[in-house]
Formats: C-alpha cells, structure tokens, sequence
C-alpha cells in the first residue's frame, strides 16, 4: 500500500513539473534561436553620397559580413543624406554610414544619435565654374555659388562666397540639380564632392577655384546602443572587415559602384585613394580623432548661427567610447 502512494506522489509531482519543464524547454529553444538568427540590426548607407561610405555599403548589402558579426537584419541604400537622418531618427536605421555635417546636425536638432566612428576621409571637396572667365575666386563677387544647406557643401560654400567679396549662397536639393543648374549657366559654381568632383574634372566639364577635403562619420541610435550593450562594438568590428574587403577586392567593388553611379571605375577608384584606409589596404583605423572632435563642435557652432539648427549641438559627449 505504502509503495502504490509513492508511486502515485512521484507521478502527481513529475505531473506538476510537467508544465515547467515545458516552459523552461520553450524558453531555451527561444533563446537559442535567437543567437542563431543574430542581434537585429538595420544598416543605412548612401547611394549617391560620399565615395567610402557607399563602398562600404555595398559590401554589407551583397556578402555575409552581418551574419559572420552576430547580426540579423538589413542593410539599405538611401539617396540623400536628410533620407539617412529620418530613417536613424524614426528607428527605421539603428546605424547610418554617412559624411561630417550630418552628425551635428542630428545633435543640433535634438535627436539621440552617438557617433561611433570615422572610416577616414571622403574624399575632396570643391568649387567648381564652369565659364572661363572665373578664374580666381575673387571673380565670383556677386555671383551665386550653389551648395546643399546643412550638408557638408553647406559652410565651405559660405566661406568661400565670403572670400570672394560677397557671393550669394543658393540651396538646391542634390547634386545632379546642381551639375544641371551649372551646365546651363543657371548658377556659376557649385561645391561638389567626389567622385563626382573627380569626374567632372577628368571630363573637364568644369574646372576647380578652391579645394578642401571632408570626412566621414558612422553615426547610431542613442537608444539602440543602450538597449544592446556591447553591439557597438561589434558594428565597429564589422565595419573594419568591411572597410579592408573594399581595400583588397577594388575591382569587384568599384565596378559595382559603377553599375548603380554610372561613373567610370578608374574615376572611383582616384576618388578613393583619398582614403588612406583604402589607399593602404591594411588593418582600418576607423577612430575619432580629437581633431575631428573639435571639427564636429566648430560645425555645429556654424550651424546653429546659420539657424539650420535650434540648439548648439553638444558633440563630446556624444562621441562613443570602447
């Protein structure tokens, strides 16, 4: 008798268990499910913005480096750098590959972004006429320089009309309305960037009066760095492999950025060499400089006086720190 209500506690409790062994098997398989598929991640590059960036973009999109980092998620190509800052800003990016400017621009506007690294230069920078008889700066008093406001066009493009003698400064939307705005005579210089500054040059279909140089910067979400400790890093690390792949197979790369700028390849490839992670092909240094830092915070001191944005962007301590 004593042996039967044994067996029958034993049975009621491994009943009783029953349900969270279940649970605690369901939760396991979840969790491991979960390491399979990788941390999400949503990556934003631009499709026609600085040189590097784009590289580096297509290499993310078209091999598996996510999936090698611990990721899961996706990585899209956007046309504007306002497009890079909406996507970061409504949570649709947690990551944007973008140039100098857009940063303290997000700061200056109120958004939570970090940034969390540099993959180097961008390339050159430049105001480029078309008519022959600008031939110095000084000749473009009175005349209107075209830029893209809030980008990295924006200040060079009021420096430049300020040391000319006084020039007008015109906003317009990208840099095909501003090559087609210069080709017609509509405005007299633009400040353009590379590739395509290399490009026009190559073609000679304009010639540069000033040349300045502008950087990259890979910017997250404030709050997807503090809900996934230890994920930037490991963006970062994916971003040095994907920086080197773009360094040692140019060939592949710049021809697929040609299919989609239809720029020439050895145009791309010039353009890059600017970038001494591309041009070196060895380990990355994506780190931000202290140089870079004080860039960033006299950017965003010219951008709160041209009124672009509301409030004098705080960037030290928004600069991520392994």
């Amino acid at each position: 008798m004593r042996t039967g209500t044994s067996a029958r506690i034993r049975l009621s409790a491994a009943r009783s268990l029953f349900p969270l062994f279940v649970l605690c098997l369901a939760l396991c398989l979840a969790a491991c499910t979960k390491k399979e598929e990788g941390l999400p991640l949503s990556i934003a590059y631009p499709a026609a913005g600085a040189i590097i960036n784009t590289q580096v973009g297509l290499v993310l999109e078209r091999k598996d480096f996510l999936k090698q980092h611990g990721f899961s998620g996706s990585v899209a190509a956007m046309g504007t750098g306002k497009e890079l800052k909406v996507a970061l800003v409504s949570g649709k990016a947690d990551v944007i590959l973008t140039s100098e400017t857009n940063f303290p621009v997000l700061l200056g506007e109120g958004f939570d972004a970090l940034a969390i690294n540099s993959l180097g230069s961008a390339g050159r920078i430049g105001l480029l006429v078309k008519n022959e008889k600008y031939k110095n700066l000084s000749d473009l008093k009175g005349k209107s320089i075209a830029a893209i406001f809030g980008t990295s066009t924006h200040q060079p493009a009021v420096e430049w009309a300020r040391e000319a003698g006084g020039a007008e400064t015109v906003n317009m939307a990208s840099i095909a309305a501003m090559q087609a705005a210069l080709e017609s005579g509509n405005i007299d210089a633009i400040v353009s960037w590379d590739p395509y500054l290399t490009s026009s040059l190559k073609q000679k279909s304009a010639r540069v009066l000033k040349e300045s140089t502008f950087e990259l910067i890979s910017v997250a979400s404030g709050k997807y760095a503090k809900e996934n400790p230890g994920a930037i890093e490991r963006v970062n690390s994916m971003l040095k492999d994907a920086l080197l792949f773009v360094a040692t197979h140019r060939e592949e790369v710049n021809a697929q950025f040609s299919a989609i700028s239809q720029l020439e390849v050895p145009v791309i490839h010039e353009a890059s060499m600017k970038n001494s992670n591309y041009a070196n092909a060895t380990a990355p240094d994506i780190s931000i400089s202290p140089g870079f830092v004080r860039k960033l915070t006299e950017m965003g001191t010219f951008l709160f006086d041209a009124k672009i944005v509301r409030q004098k962007p705080e960037v030290e301590s928004r600069i991520w720190k392994p």
